[in-house]
Formats: structure tokens, C-alpha cells, sequence
């Protein structure tokens, strides 16, 4: 009989169920926070000093549409993650499978995924949640994070596709990017969106996500 997991518990609860071991160290992780920024071209710099300048006024009073609304669409905008036809941004979509007997329901705040026709998911390969409180206080965004990633391995296993499955999730102004690959779980250090040096690094490793993500599979 399957169970239903419930997405409140933390993401130490979830990885004992799903077996997940947390490693160190990752080279995929740590090829995807590689980055070495450029300046942006001025159209795009125009736009990130103006996302600098409101999330360090006011960021920390932002709620989650708010968050999203006012900073994420511009962010993801200036760091061109999408492609038309081989990679697209998908946002609140419904998430369901059964791993392991344990049945998974959420709901992705973004997911970056291989588009089938115009506006369905198809293959996904990175999910990004966000949270306006602290760790604990009703949903826990790096268990939500993680059961994402879990389903979206499952996909992409069923059709053959063994790659790194990649996230985010945003605590306030603080980012972590995580990578999942088969069982292992590497989480980076944060990211502080209201510093400028910070935010540009942010803007490139979602670029180098993009890049990641359409390269050939190993």
C-alpha cells in the first residue's frame, strides 16, 4: 500500500525514506557554480541594477508571489534560460509519482524543462522553490526541492535519460543550488541575492545551467 509524503517534514526525514546520502562534494555541482561573469550588455544592466536596488530595500518584506513577481520573472528574464523548443521555464505545475511504494504530491514553483508541444513539461532537469520565512515554520523549500528532483529523475529514468537533475530554493534573500545524481545529494553554499558581486554570480550559473542542461548526454 503506497503512503503519501507529506512535504512538511524537513529534508533529513525525506532523505531517510528515499534513501538520498548527502555528499561533500560534487563535479557536477561544481562545474554548474564555475562561473566567470561578464558584464552584462547595457539593456540587461539597466534591469539588474534595478532588481539590486529592490531587493536590498525590500526583499525581506516580499512575499512569495511578490518575490516572484518583482524579482524572479526579471532575474530569469536577464539570464536567458530559456530556448524556444528545447528548453523552457514552466511555473506553479503540479507534480505526482509513486517512488518506492511512497506516493510524492507537490506543486514546483519553477521547473526548467524540455517542452512537449507549446506548453507542457515534458523532461525536466532543474526546479527552483521558493519560501518567505525560515527553514521549518510550514514547508520546508529544500524537502519540497528535493522530492521535486526525486520525481523528476524517476521521469526521465523511465525514458532512459540518466542525467544530473539540478535545483535551487530561496530562503529570503539567500539562494543554495543543489544537484541530484542516482542516490547522491550535494548542496552548495549560499548566495546572498543583496550583494551586487553575488547577484551577477547568480545570474551566470543560470545561464550555465541552460548550457548544461542542452549539452549533449555524456
Amino acid at each position: 500500500m503506497e503512503k503519501l509524503i507529506k512535504l512538511s517534514q524537513n529534508i533529513d526525514a525525506l532523505m531517510d525514506v528515499f534513501q538520498v546520502k548527502t555528499i561533500s562534494h560534487s563535479h557536477h555541482l561544481e562545474n554548474l557554480l564555475t562561473v566567470q561573469p561578464v558584464p552584462l550588455k547595457e539593456s540587461y544592466q539597466e534591469i539588474f541594477d534595478m532588481l539590486l536596488s529592490e531587493i536590498q530595500d525590500k526583499g525581506d518584506q516580499w512575499n512569495e508571489e511578490e518575490l516572484k513577481m518583482k524579482f524572479l520573472a526579471f532575474l530569469f528574464f536577464i539570464s536567458e534560460m530559456e530556448e524556444k523548443g528545447k528548453i523552457q521555464a514552466f511555473y506553479e505545475r503540479p507534480l505526482s509519482m509513486v517512488i518506492q511504494g511512497h506516493r510524492i504530491n507537490l506543486k514546483t514553483d519553477c521547473m526548467l524543462a524540455t517542452p512537449l508541444g507549446k506548453n507542457t513539461p515534458k523532461e525536466p532537469y532543474f526546479f527552483l522553490q521558493e519560501f518567505k520565512k525560515g527553514k521549518g515554520d510550514k514547508f520546508d523549500p529544500e524537502a519540497q526541492m528535493l522530492a521535486a528532483m526525486l520525481i523528476a529523475q524517476n521521469i526521465n529514468q523511465e525514458k532512459g535519460i540518466h542525467r544530473p537533475i539540478y535545483g535551487a530554493y530561496i530562503v529570503g534573500r539567500n539562494w543554495n543550488f543543489a544537484v541530484l545524481t542516482h542516490n547522491e545529494y550535494c548542496r552548495s553554499r549560499q548566495y546572498d541575492a543583496t550583494d551586487k558581486t553575488t547577484l551577477l554570480q547568480i545570474v551566470f550559473i543560470l545561464r550555465k545551467l541552460k548550457e548544461l542542461i542542452l549539452a549533449p548526454a555524456p
